[in-house]
């Protein structure tokens, strides 16, 4: 402060540096914790999505060999 309680230039300056770099630095964090939990939002989407469709594929293998067992009970000599 100068001599009468008033900020000179380079404080105000200063001050107004650091206000805008606090600013900065709290944006930032709030982006990248709303992208983290995005992120682990979509991994969670990934991870059931995957679950769905490798237990529906597993069905659809069973049928499969069921209908191959079968049709090779109808005519067992048969050869394909």
């Amino acid at each position: 402060m100068g001599q009468r309680g008033e900020f000179t230039i380079a404080q105000t300056t200063i001050g107004g540096i650091l206000d805008r770099l606090r600013t900065l630095q709290s944006i930032h964090l709030q982006y990248v914790e709303a992208h983290g939990k995005r992120l682990e939002q979509r991994l969670i989407e990934n991870h059931t999505h995957k679950s769905k469709v490798f237990e529906e594929m597993h069905y659809l293998e069973v049928e499969l060999v069921h209908l191959l067992e079968s049709a090779e009970e109808e005519d067992p000599n048969e050869e394909e």
